[in-house]
């Protein structure tokens, strides 16, 4: 009898372990097949190829991980496997043009980290503690500053890039917001490097901070004329205009930033994620998360020119330096969407 609850406790505490860390205590873990993306999240274009983001959100492999995919054949050319089977649930991803070369910068929400790899072995420089859920990025190269959004306190943390050594966090920045609080998604930088945006989740302001003191500006772009403003995903700046998907109501508000007033509301279908624009030829595309849709839109009128299916549960969009191509992530489809600006032929990867 002894022995029974002996193994019984045994097997509970070992269940336990299971349920609350993921695979962090399964004996094995498999391996991804090369070509195989898990949960694709985020897309950077380097050296003429396309870095995917895997957040591996269904604990399928234990650990995210980085595929390289050429933009042309749309083929897997190599997989960085960052860091260690602990390596959770990754966010956003950012290219540092450290002085020893370019370094990923990635946001591991699952334990609260930034994490930079080497693009030469995939090998994991460093990990560092940041704020709780921390999900989107961006780099300052001028002052050698990362900013992160902490999604569950409210806060943007600030590091400070070192290329010799793990660098430390010298700030974090508290954010205001309503009864339930902000929830800070993604943040962006102006053209100038002067101001960054940030967007949250649960009030409807656009909040801005200044670079030069690193200090949150008393300046806001209120939001809350867009029919609420809530649940703000994804933020584009230009030189003189910010665009802000809102999923409640679902939309796209633009934004004046010299006035900084919102001077444009185009209504969407639902579930709207991320943008990219091609303002040379006045256009604006945007991800149907629900709908698993690209809309195409005449930035000067407002109006929806097309809809293009795409994969399933398309996110990040990213249009390729060039302007040929468009890629969407299709996070549940576990593929990527490639459009020909030109023929606005659509593909999917990997076949």
């Amino acid at each position: 009898m002894r022995v029974v609850i002996i193994e019984f406790l045994i097997i509970s505490i070992f269940s336990y372990l299971y349920i609350i860390g993921g695979c962090s205590y399964t004996p094995e873990c498999n391996r991804p097949l090369d070509n195989e993306l898990s949960n694709p999240a985020d897309l950077i274009e380097y050296n003429g190829n396309i870095l995917i983001v895997n957040t591996d959100s269904s604990v399928k492999f234990c650990s995210g991980y980085v595929s390289e995919m050429n933009i042309e054949t749309g083929k897997i050319i190599k997989r960085y496997d960052i860091g260690d089977r602990d390596t959770a649930f990754l966010g956003r991803a950012a290219l540092w043009k450290s002085p020893d070369g370019e370094i990923l910068l990635l946001t591991e929400r699952g334990n609260d980290s930034l994490i930079a790899s080497s693009l030469n072995d995939g090998r994991m420089l460093w990990r560092i503690s940041v704020g709780d859920d921390p999900l989107g990025i961006a780099i300052d190269e001028t002052r050698n500053l990362a900013l992160v959004t902490n999604l569950r306190d409210d806060s943007v943390s600030v590091i400070k890039l070192d290329s010799k050594e793990a660098p430390s966090e010298i700030g974090r920045i508290f954010l205001p917001g309503g009864i339930n609080g902000y929830r800070p998604t993604s943040v962006v930088l102006s053209q100038d490097r002067t101001t960054a945006y940030v967007s949250g989740r649960l009030y409807p302001r656009i909040l801005e901070i200044d670079m030069n003191s690193l200090a949150l500006k008393s300046d806001y772009i209120d939001l809350e004329t867009a029919m609420s403003g809530l649940d703000n995903r994804e933020i584009y700046s230009t030189n003189s205009t910010l665009y802000v998907v809102m999923r409640a109501p679902p939309a796209i508000g633009i934004i004046d930033l010299l006035s900084s007033e919102l001077i444009s509301f185009i209504p969407l279908k639902n579930q709207p994620y991320g943008i990219g624009i091609l303002p040379d030829m006045g256009l604006l595309f945007v991800s149907e998360y629900k709908d698993n849709l690209i809309i195409k839109i005449d930035i000067n009128t407002g109006r929806v020119i097309s809809e293009i299916p795409v994969g399933d549960g398309p996110s990040r969009v990213l249009i390729t330096s060039d302007g040929r191509y468009l890629f969407t992530a299709n996070y549940r489809g576990n593929t990527l969407t490639r459009i020909d600006l030109e023929t606005w032929e659509a593909k999917e990867f990997p076949e």
